[in-house]
């Protein structure tokens, strides 16, 4: 009977767990996409050249990092199996959007 309360009493007491997901959005989730967004507006006031082709392909691939990071943040926070498809169908999206 002891054993039963000591795994009753080790199961309801977690001294410092942190939850499997940040609390805060890291810096560059936010501010990668704003960067691209400001040169896809100065690529419309410039035009195009190769420095800001070479710019613009460096921001896409970090936006592209951080809708990532995004879709697997609620991906942890709804479970399984639904944040399989949510991961499943942001990766869809972003691939059938680079063709």
């Amino acid at each position: 009977m002891e054993q039963d309360e000591e795994v009753v009493s080790a199961r309801t007491s977690s001294p410092t767990t942190t939850p499997p997901f940040p609390s805060r959005t890291p810096w560059w989730a936010w501010t990668y996409p704003i960067l691209a967004w400001i040169i896809l507006i100065i690529h419309f006031l410039v035009g195009a050249n190769l420095f800001i082709g070479v710019i613009a392909a460096i921001a896409l691939i970090a936006t592209v990092f951080a809708a990532v990071h995004h879709a697997e943040v609620i991906a942890q926070r709804i479970g399984e199996p639904f944040g399989t498809l949510v991961l499943a169908i942001a990766v869809t999206i972003i691939e059938t959007s680079l063709i």
